[in-house]
């Protein structure tokens, strides 16, 4: 049982507070702006509380407080605990595995491959994808586009191997083997950057450009290579939807419930254009009200995805 004592010696400062039951086992993870004002909220009296909170309450045997240096950190805080021990009262989302970026190496002669961790090593990163298929196939249209290596030589740029299998099914620039000089690699690197950044336009109206010079200037297999690069470069923007003139980042959010089930539908636009949509389903769900529901779900969410300009909640 907690003590009353303890509970005056909480700072008054902002942080996140970790209840436990008697067997040492993380129950309920929350966060304040004022520790003892609101962990005080749930000893105080309990006959505003909801059946759940009383039920909690009941089985607290002690509590851990962690202060940090902002409300802002104590939220962070409190999602990656959550997500962590996945305590029996907090709202949980059920689908907690990892989705897959697609990565463009900090190297002289970068590499793209998926990766499903985000890390500060120098790296860019695109995505995160709701589903590995798309993020295949996106991956593959680029290395047959602009020929981007995936493998995992150190290149210098005076290598001399044998080319790859990639190499020779036109995946793959071969810059092991010499075959390509670093600056025209970096210009197919940014070109497959800007389609990652969703600047498919631009650079469409640029390749067909240059087709129709070459076409002009006779060079037919060439002009042919870049009608190839602008075709494969409109199917991977095919399937997406525009939805806004504007090219803004958006995500909605539309939450529905029924019979104790909750479900969570979210439709992802990047660049005003449906990019994905998913469904997520929620649990421990009793007593809450939608807007706890939501704001659970939106902390939990947004850290394995970045937070667009615009979030619209039902």
């Amino acid at each position: 049982m907690v003590d009353g004592n303890f509970l005056k010696t909480l700072p008054m400062e902002p942080g996140v507070y970790i209840m436990k039951n008697k067997d040492s086992e993380i129950i309920y993870v929350g966060k304040a702006k004022k520790l003892r004002n609101r962990v005080n909220q749930y000893f105080v009296s309990n006959s505003g509380h909801t059946a759940k909170v009383r039920a909690m309450v009941s089985n607290v045997d002690s509590i851990d407080y962690i202060v940090t240096n902002s409300e802002a950190e104590a939220l962070n805080l409190e999602c990656s605990l959550i997500k962590k021990h996945k305590p029996k009262y907090n709202i949980l989302l059920k689908d907690d595995k990892t989705y897959p970026y697609i990565k463009v190496t900090d190297e002289l002669f970068p590499r793209m491959e998926i990766v499903r961790k985000v890390e500060k090593d120098g790296g860019g990163y695109y995505g995160p994808y709701t589903s590995s298929y798309a993020a295949k196939e996106t991956l593959n249209l680029l290395k047959k586009t602009f020929g981007i290596r995936d493998c995992s030589k150190s290149i210098t740029g005076n290598s001399k191997d044998k080319p790859c299998l990639n190499s020779y099914i036109g995946m793959c620039t071969a810059p092991c083997c010499g075959k390509i000089s670093s600056e025209e690699y970096k210009k197919r690197v940014d070109e497959a950057v800007c389609i990652l950044n969703g600047n498919i336009h631009s650079l469409v109206a640029e390749l067909t450009s240059k087709m129709k010079q070459e076409a002009a200037n006779l060079n037919f297999e060439l002009a042919a290579e870049l009608r190839n690069k602008i075709e494969n470069i409109r199917k991977i923007s095919r399937s997406q939807i525009v939805v806004s003139a504007d090219s803004v980042d958006e995500d909605f959010v539309y939450l529905c419930r029924e019979d104790g089930n909750v479900c969570i539908q979210m439709l992802f636009v990047r660049n005003g254009k449906v990019i994905d949509k998913k469904t997520y389903f929620l649990k421990n769900i009793t007593e809450e009200t939608d807007g706890d529901i939501i704001y659970a779900f939106l902390i939990q969410h947004y850290t394995d995805f970045p937070v667009p300009r615009y979030v619209y909640i039902s």
